[in-house]
């Protein structure tokens, strides 16, 4: 049975579901995204027989908007997702993140803590990237931020989202669900519009000090990228990042992109479940 509640993080109110009985996983969605996205339900329905899993809003997304004291980095993220671990008292979980959510599963490796299991990074940005676009930035711009992201989800809105499914899903687009556009639009606010600029903007400054502690992982860490990922290069990012971290574990899968879970669902399920043994 699924359970829908609210955490209260100092300063911020993190929307959580919990689902299934075992030992714990917590899922770490990417940016822009709400709970529903991550992991997906044939993810969901292969694991909750077997292990409570946790997934919650990020600040800025889904319904955890209540954010004043949100600044956006990845630091952040990692911090609040270490509380949140306390706060529901989980045990000794994996956690798993996608995209963005693998950029700060690795952040909250680097911090050492003694209550988690591993963390398992799934088509994650390690290392800096091309800078957000321009546009981006707009939001930035008192008023006027506001005023574009309104305009974008008043006219633009399943645009954004279509104009995203060829990089997004390439070359696996048989599998891009046929609600994708509708449910993810259906989350579209200026609130988590601006939170995905913003988090793309302050990225790179992120990862640049990021990458100075990658050293001090001493933790299981296993990546899964696929060869085909058009949004982050997976020679760039997983690739490198094991080449100069050779303890940790890299699985590339061919003929896959950056939607891994809907890609291979079942191999990542079987990927998550060989971490328990």
């Amino acid at each position: 049975m699924d359970t829908i509640f609210y955490a209260d993080i100092p300063g911020i109110n993190i929307r959580c579901k919990q689902t299934g009985n075992g030992p714990d996983i917590l899922f770490v969605h990417g940016t822009p995204g709400p709970l529903e996205g991550w992991p997906p339900a044939q993810i969901i329905e292969r694991l909750s027989g077997k292990f409570r899993l946790t997934m919650y809003d990020r600040p800025g997304h889904g319904q955890s908007i209540e954010t004043p004291l949100v600044d956006y980095s990845i630091e952040q993220n990692a911090e609040i997702a270490l509380e949140l671990i306390n706060k529901l008292q989980l045990s000794k979980p994996l956690v798993v993140g996608h995209s963005y959510g693998g950029t700060i599963a690795l952040c909250m490796a680097t911090k050492q803590p003694d209550n988690i299991r591993g963390f398992l990074a799934v088509s994650p940005m390690l290392y800096p990237t091309s800078a957000a676009p321009f546009a981006f930035k707009i939001v930035l711009l008192p008023h006027i931020g506001k005023m574009f992201i309104k305009f974008l989800i008043r006219f633009a809105g399943k645009l954004i989202i279509k104009g995203g499914l060829s990089t997004m899903f390439y070359p696996n687009m048989d599998c891009i669900p046929s609600d994708y556009v509708t449910t993810n639009a259906s989350f579209m606010t200026e609130m988590t519009i601006g939170s995905f600029f913003k988090e793309m903007i302050f990225a790179n400054d992120g990862l640049n000090k990021m990458r100075e502690t990658y050293d001090r992982i001493d933790l299981p860490v296993t990546l899964v990228h696929g060869i085909s990922d058009r949004v982050f290069d997976y020679k760039a990012q997983s690739q490198a990042f094991h080449n100069a971290h050779p303890n940790t574990n890299l699985i590339l899968m061919e003929n896959t992109g950056h939607m891994v879970q809907f890609a291979r669902p079942q191999e990542l399920v079987d990927i998550i479940q060989g971490m328990f043994k």
